[in-house]
């Protein structure tokens, strides 16, 4: 009995002795003595003057105020808006032509009198009269070389007498015959520039409304007979001007090629009479009709002056006028030709 208990109690020291320095770790360490802390002293700080105030705000530029298309930017360029070439705007021209026309008449057809007998109707056209003929243009040109728009008019009319020897078998026949033309031009064209040195240039395209109208009437003691020969058509249209500048001032030879080619219809008429004792005993009529294109071609040559400083902006040319109608009879047997030449005077007047 006294022997286990001394053993229980080395046990109890020798385990004393191992966990003793462990529980003395663990115990909390001295407390470190902290130094007082400074007193710190905090100065005023000085007031800044308070920021100034954003400037306003600007408003914003149109965008491309000043530059509409082109704008400014070509407007005066001297290669689209040459001083020395007609100013845009608006422009009139008028122009006066004495022509010489002629007619290459060769309408012919049959007609039944009362259906007693058939009798081939054929008159040539009488000397045509010289006469005058107006034409007038309005225009608009635009600036900065984007060209010109034109509308013309012109009338020819004029009328012829003659005598047909043997009209009749007793008389001699009298023979009147008319014309009338009338067309209409509608056109875009370029401005007049220069393409070369001393050489100036002009283009119109478009189309043309055309209408001619001839006829002739004999008339003898027993036997009356007429034919007439209407077109009416419309078709393209080109013309181009060229101008040699001279050493005169103002001064330039000019020339200019015209051409259309209207497509319309022709119609035309035939009558024949026989009288006894001056009162109508029989007669008869017929016509015929076709659709033809007529080409056309004009052809001017002349003298252009420009008065240097005329205000407003003038241009005055004369000269040489041909023209020519192929075609305006051809119906069936029949052909027609028109050819007119004269001499002209323009005078073109810008606003």
């Amino acid at each position: 009995m006294t022997v286990k208990t001394y053993s229980l109690s080395a046990v109890l020291f020798v385990t004393w002795a191992i966990a003793a320095p462990s529980l003395a770790q663990q115990l909390p360490s001295a407390p470190v003595p902290v130094p007082a802390r400074a007193t710190v002293t905090t100065l005023p700080h000085p007031e800044m003057p308070p920021a100034p105030p954003p400037p306003p705000a600007l408003p914003p530029p149109p965008p491309y105020a000043p530059y509409g298309g082109n704008g400014l930017i070509l407007a005066g360029d001297p290669l689209l808006d040459d001083p020395s070439m007609p100013p845009f705007g608006f422009f009139a021209t008028f122009e006066g032509q004495v022509l010489f026309p002629h007619i290459k008449n060769r309408l012919t057809a049959p007609v039944a009198v009362d259906g007693l007998f058939t009798n081939i109707v054929h008159l040539p056209t009488a000397e045509l009269d010289s006469t005058g003929s107006p034409r007038v243009e309005l225009g608009y040109r635009f600036p900065r070389g984007f060209g010109e728009f034109v509308a013309a008019y012109r009338n020819v009319n004029t009328e012829g007498f003659d005598r047909i020897i043997a009209f009749d078998p007793v008389s001699d026949g009298l023979l009147h015959s008319r014309l009338d033309v009338n067309t209409v031009d509608l056109d875009y064209g370029s401005r007049q520039f220069a393409f070369a040195p001393c050489w100036d240039m002009q283009w119109h395209v478009g189309a043309r409304l055309a209408g001619v109208f001839f006829d002739s009437r004999a008339t003898g003691f027993i036997l009356e007979e007429r034919t007439n020969n209407n077109f009416f058509g419309a078709g393209p249209h080109a013309a181009l001007s060229l101008w040699r500048r001279l050493d005169w001032p103002g001064l330039s030879l000019f020339g200019r090629v015209d051409g259309a080619v209207p497509i319309g219809r022709i119609k035309q008429a035939y009558e024949e009479t026989i009288f006894l004792g001056g009162t109508p005993f029989v007669g008869g009529a017929t016509d015929q009709r076709g659709t033809q294109a007529v080409p056309v071609l004009g052809v001017e040559a002349g003298l252009s002056w420009v008065p240097v400083g005329s205000i407003p902006w003038t241009r005055v040319t004369g000269g040489y006028h041909f023209e020519k109608w192929w075609s305006v009879g051809n119906v069936g047997s029949s052909e027609a030709d028109l050819t007119m030449q004269g001499f002209f005077l323009r005078a073109e007047i810008s606003f």
